[in-house]
């Protein structure tokens, strides 16, 4: 993982370090059967596997406004939320506190019904943005590997069916495998290029989507990854930043006004209270980020903790123990 996830709230290991990117995109492509060269990347770009399996459709990175950011696009069909402990996505790696840099990574995918036996190319794809001191925006980054597989006639002992158990993790890790319990039964319940019934498809909204496209006060509203911006309560309104306009908060209608600096949160009743109850209040958990260029002003840190500034790059900094 080279340290670019989110490290658990109980996570004590002094090691491991949190360095995780923006907007992440983890993507597998797949060549065609049996290639006689190294696929180019735009034939790559044609060929997501969940598109391939009938779970995707428009997922080709390179064409503008595709759906290649969605969750479906995804390896393991489920996509990181920035700044979020959801172990999805690339930070889907259940022990990353025992070992930041080493912690691996896993997801899973359905070999489609229409993939024939033979001998293919993958490519695991994975494309995030970092914030950076010496740079003026977000630098956006892309990392490839590339790997040979075998599919292999059904009925053969050469595969196995996947993962099984529960993760072994501080994260809230879900076995990768249950998200494609309802691909089973038809790519129908997923978006598809076509539809799989020949009836109108009745609509299911259920109140988690609806939910899910609204944020509260001072939750971000904007940002690249999300596909339409997102509603905020009566009397807010979505404030875009005006050095980075990609990303917005919910702020009260009166102080809806650009600013160069995301804004943060009033000070809350908290402010009114004893010093030693301030220090218990902290949401700041031990190692983590208390200074960044993102925010106005320095974020506390929790008794005995002391935020500790990187000496190349002061911008950023962690709480670490004060006898550190």
């Amino acid at each position: 993982m080279k340290n670019h996830g989110v490290l658990p709230a109980s996570c004590a290991n002094q090691q491991s370090k949190t360095d995780a990117g923006l907007d992440d995109d983890l993507w597998l492509f797949v060549s065609a059967r049996d290639p006689v060269a190294d696929p180019s990347q735009s034939e790559f770009f044609s060929r997501n596997i969940n598109e391939v399996a009938g779970l995707a459709s428009d997922c080709d990175p390179s064409k503008p406004d595709s759906a290649a950011s969605t969750a479906a696009c995804q390896l393991g069909l489920e996509k990181h939320a920035n700044f979020e402990r959801d172990c999805k996505g690339f930070l889907r790696a259940p022990r990353f506190c025992d070992s930041s840099g080493e912690a691996m990574g896993t997801g899973c995918w359905k070999v489609p019904e229409t993939m024939n036996a033979g001998r293919y190319v993958g490519q695991w794809y994975w494309r995030t943005s970092f914030l950076r001191p010496d740079a003026d925006n977000l630098q956006t980054l892309s990392y490839q590997s590339c790997f040979d597989f075998q599919v292999v006639p059904a009925g053969t002992t050469a595969g196995t069916p996947g993962t099984t158990g529960v993760p072994d993790s501080d994260l809230p890790c879900t076995n990768n495998v249950l998200a494609f319990a309802d691909v089973v039964r038809g790519p129908s319940t997923r978006p598809t290029a076509e539809p799989t019934d020949a009836s109108p498809a009745t609509p299911s909204a259920e109140p988690t989507t609806l939910s899910a496209e609204a944020v509260g006060p001072w939750g971000h509203c904007a940002m690249p990854s999300f596909v339409n911006e997102k509603r905020c309560p009566a009397n807010y309104a979505c404030v875009r930043w005006a050095g980075s306009p990609a990303y917005g908060r919910c702020q009260p209608v009166e102080a809806a006004e650009p600013t160069n600096k995301p804004t943060t949160p009033p000070p809350t009743a908290e402010s009114s209270v004893e010093p030693s109850s301030l220090e218990t209040s902290c949401s700041t958990k031990p190692w983590e980020h208390c200074a960044d260029p993102l925010l106005l002003e320095e974020l506390c840190c929790p008794a005995s903790y002391t935020c500790v500034r990187a000496p190349n790059s002061p911008a950023y900094g962690r709480c670490q123990p004060s006898t550190y």
